[in-house]
């Protein structure tokens, strides 16, 4: 707990030193120090104050929620206690332009933590942060295939993201495909392979696709095309 503090204690005092004129500086200050907030979001393990018309800006959840005749508009309280704390918290600090570390919590790895602030980003509608959760997984992905924790992404992108949001499926997709053999020689892989229907589905499609693009390539090359 002191070490949390600390850390609290340290993010406050690395901006309250901010010009005044600088209106982000004013905000990321405001929202370390908790000055002039107006709504209080709540986690199953945290609060965090926030600006009701920065909330409302960023995000097209708050803002109909606060502009409609909804509870919340009243007590200027909102509980998200169903969400990981951590993600709310990624999701607040973006929101004041603090972009999250995903490196900084040992018990996520790196590429997780993106699908997580993907999926937050997508249930409370802040496009920004939902292209950046995006384009960072997108260069993770590449590389993360052969990490154990690839079978994990795959579950966790097809559990949590609607089947109709491709912003993280094709990229997953891709990697898998480009490494397929390789890939079947994984237990972990093998056993979500055969338990996620629906990423057999879309690899199955894809290297069909690719396969039928080689066909046409050979075919165009015998003929002199």
């Amino acid at each position: 707990m002191a070490e949390v503090e600390n850390k609290e204690s340290a993010r406050v005092t690395a901006h309250s030193g901010q010009e005044t004129g600088n209106l982000r500086a004013c905000l990321k200050s405001y929202y370390l120090s908790s000055k002039f907030t107006g709504m209080t979001i709540i986690t199953a393990e945290k609060e965090f104050k926030v600006h009701k018309l920065l909330a409302c800006s960023r995000s097209g959840y708050f803002a109909r929620m606060f502009d409609g005749d909804w509870l919340e508009s009243a007590t200027n309280t909102v509980k998200l206690q169903e969400d990981e704390p951590l993600f709310v918290q990624a999701m607040i600090d973006f929101m004041y332009g603090i972009i999250y570390d995903s490196t900084e919590h040992g018990q996520t790895s790196s590429i997780l933590f993106h699908v997580g602030a993907y999926q937050i980003a997508d249930k409370y509608d802040i496009p920004q942060l939902k292209e950046h959760a995006k384009s960072m997984f997108e260069d993770l992905v590449t590389i993360a295939w052969n990490m154990d924790d690839f079978p994990p992404v795959i579950s966790a992108v097809y559990q949590t993201i609607p089947i109709c949001d491709r912003g993280l499926r094709d990229p997953l997709v891709h990697a898998g495909s480009q490494n397929f053999s390789d890939l079947l020689e994984k237990t972990n892989f093998v056993e979500v392979f055969d338990s996620t229907p629906g990423f057999a589905s879309d690899m199955a499609k894809h290297l069909l696709r690719e396969n039928q693009e080689l066909k046409s390539d050979t075919s165009a090359l015998r003929c002199g095309w």
